[in-house]
């Protein structure tokens, strides 16, 4: 009676078999719901495909060789380490490279470049100009001067010249010279000047040694200024 009993408990099916499974053998070979991996294969090594496999992939390899819910980065290419192209790439670019190489919306300077250091025309770039140079050079709506010869340096012409004037430079160069040292070097010439010396002689001249036009000397006078 002792004997009978004791080989129905190893020889498996009832609830005292190690692994209650269907085939009737004592030692755990997979397949019921207490094998240790619960997969459709019958072996006892956990070789993967069901819900208590590591990565829950369909290539039934229990090491985690990407793909599934519990792969590092969920991505298609079944490689567990992160190489880019999903949500958790570290740019979230388009160009599977796990370093920040441009263009996802973690680039440094969100441009068309792929390039992850900030060179130009992003919104990030500093002067948002149209020449992808990170650097101010003019143009951009944060130019210095804001004109048009895209320099960074006021240099002149537009509304915030110190001057104002034509000539595109930022220093006050007189727009009356009085002599070539009150100029700046393009403009000693005083006969290019705008509002030339000679004719403010002229009228000083004129107004004060000439009382009326009518004068007959005017014209020699005028020739002698």
């Amino acid at each position: 009676m002792m004997m009978l009993i004791m080989w129905v408990l190893i020889d498996g099916v009832s609830v005292t078999d190690c692994d209650d499974d269907a085939d009737n053998v004592g030692v755990d070979d997979g397949v019921a719901v207490t094998d240790c991996d619960d997969d459709a294969d019958i072996v006892h090594v956990d070789t993967g495909v069901n819900i208590i496999d590591c990565d829950d992939d369909v290539d039934n390899v229990g090491v985690d060789d990407g793909v599934g819910v519990t792969d590092c980065d969920d991505d298609a290419d079944n490689v567990s380490v992160d190489d880019g192209v999903n949500v958790t790439d570290c740019d979230d670019d388009a160009g599977n490279a796990r370093v920040e190489d441009g263009v996802g919306v973690a680039d440094c300077d969100d441009d068309a470049d792929n390039v992850g250091v900030d060179d130009g025309v992003g919104v990030t770039d500093c002067d948002d100009d149209v020449n992808n140079v990170g650097v101010d050079d003019g143009v951009g709506v944060p130019d210095c001067d804001d004109d048009a010869d895209n320099v960074g340096v006021d240099d002149g012409f537009s509304v915030t010249d110190c001057v104002d004037d034509a000539d595109n430079v930022g220093v006050d160069d007189v727009m009356v010279c009085r002599s070539c040292s009150e100029c700046t070097t393009h403009n000693c010439d005083i006969s290019t000047s705008p509002f030339p010396i000679r004719a403010l002689r002229a009228i000083v001249l004129f107004r004060v040694l000439i009382p009326s036009p009518v004068d007959n000397n005017w014209p020699n006078i005028m020739m002698s200024v």
